[in-house]
């Protein structure tokens, strides 16, 4: 439900185990080569349950504000849930969800140093995906167009990262990478 690589040797996960289907943290800090349960970390973490429609933000369990979440990443202690017609951000304070954004979001990143990204069709202006920034301190409606990255093929599959000042995009057959938090792409040679 969640893989995190949290440094060069940690790796974190967020599974199901058997027998019971219980939901828990499994962790490796040998590159993934040995993992131990930590479910002590489990709310450390931000995850979607598909199987039981659940959301868990940093420990709190709470329902989703649409019928069918696409992705969640979490950025303590807010979360932006990626539905199919909207963004919405988790506010801890309410332990409520709040609309972000009207968009056609395609994919999502976030981290613990910097602003939500998220990949969007349709923006204006834009012959492919748009990126836009959400700076989550202050909660704007429509966040700010930072650039624009060409799609070869429309519909196809992407998916986008954020590790502080560095992004990373695949998109069709492509791998594109950011060193300004997505003002400025180059593909990966």
């Amino acid at each position: 439900m969640n893989l995190a690589y949290t440094a060069d040797t940690q790796i974190d996960a967020v599974v199901r185990t058997l027998p019971n289907c219980d939901v828990t943290l499994l962790t490796s800090y040998t590159s993934g080569e040995f993992w131990a349960l930590t479910p002590e970390r489990l709310a450390e973490f931000t995850y979607y349950d598909a199987d039981f429609i659940t959301l868990s933000v940093f420990g709190n369990t709470t329902e989703p504000p649409c019928p069918q979440p696409l992705g969640i990443v979490g950025l303590a202690p807010r979360a932006v849930l990626q539905c199919s017609d909207a963004l919405y951000v988790y506010d801890p304070a309410s332990s409520s969800w709040q609309l972000l954004s009207l968009v056609n979001a395609e994919a999502l990143a976030a981290n613990d140093e910097g602003p939500a990204l998220a990949g969007i069709s349709g923006v204006a202006d834009c012959d492919g995906l748009g990126i836009r920034r959400y700076d989550l301190q202050t909660i704007p409606e429509d966040g700010l167009d930072i650039s624009c990255v060409p799609v070869l093929q429309i519909g196809a599959p992407v998916a986008l990262d954020l590790d502080g000042d560095n992004a990373m995009i695949w998109l069709d057959d492509r791998i594109l990478v950011s060193a300004d938090q997505g003002v400025t792409w180059n593909d990966l040679a």
